[in-house]
């Protein structure tokens, strides 16, 4: 807008230009089928994201019930071998068996031991991993 004053009166002048193409070889319906067709694809690729997730989730929560078996089973292992501990130290002490059997059954109950401790681990590690699949765990810095 300019204004100009001629004479005591003023006058106005204002400029307005309007321009689009009327046709533009199909480029604009071309470009809002490709937006259509992307988002058809994010779509697709989002519910691949959740069925992935949801088949992860649930090996994971099969994988927890088992180590959670395996480390009841490892439990009663370990209550069975410190028996067998006990019973073998008694007959050491009286002179029925050798140390070499003595040591076997000492080596059996470390190992059962051992197992006891990794079944621990990997059933805390299965219910770590479940916590972040679903959210639970919080971390803090």
């Amino acid at each position: 807008n300019t204004t100009t004053q001629v004479n005591g009166t003023y006058s106005y002048l204002a400029n307005f230009s309007l321009s689009f193409n009327l046709f533009n070889g199909f480029n604009t319906r071309s470009a809002i089928e490709n937006a259509k067709i992307q988002e058809q694809i994010g779509s697709l690729q989002i519910n691949e994201m959740k069925l992935q997730l949801s088949i992860l989730l649930a090996n994971m929560l099969d994988l927890y019930n088992i180590r959670k078996q395996l480390y009841s089973v490892s439990i009663e292992s370990l209550e069975t071998s410190q028996l067998n501990m006990d019973i073998s130290n008694e007959k050491f002490k009286a002179g029925a068996i050798n140390s070499f059997n003595y040591r076997d059954v000492q080596l059996i109950y470390i190992n059962t031991a051992f197992s006891k401790l990794q079944a621990t681990y990997n059933l805390i590690e299965t219910h770590s991993e479940l916590m972040r699949l679903t959210g639970n765990m919080i971390t803090e810095y």
